[in-house]
């Protein structure tokens, strides 16, 4: 996938040690990080360990909708 968005809150695995999993199999891969949760401090972590962007729940689509179109508008060897 050229993006993924993961929440941070899951069931058995939080959504910094799944980040940390897709950037070790492809850095490539744009993850944006998506949470109820508005502390600074996993924000500053998620972006850390290699989130594309942190948006907090309840998003707005036009802030998501931008976020992928500069993803997507990236030429394809900095996605690959």
């Amino acid at each position: 996938p050229d993006v993924v968005l993961l929440d941070i809150n899951m069931p058995r695995m939080n959504g910094i040690e799944v980040l940390k999993d897709i950037k070790q199999i492809d850095p490539s891969i744009a993850v944006i990080m998506v949470t109820a949760n508005e502390q600074i401090t996993l924000a500053a972590e998620a972006l850390t360990a290699g989130a594309f962007a942190y948006v907090p729940k309840p998003f707005d689509f036009r802030y998501l909708d931008h976020m992928l179109a500069s993803i997507l508008d990236r030429p394809s060897q900095q996605r690959r």
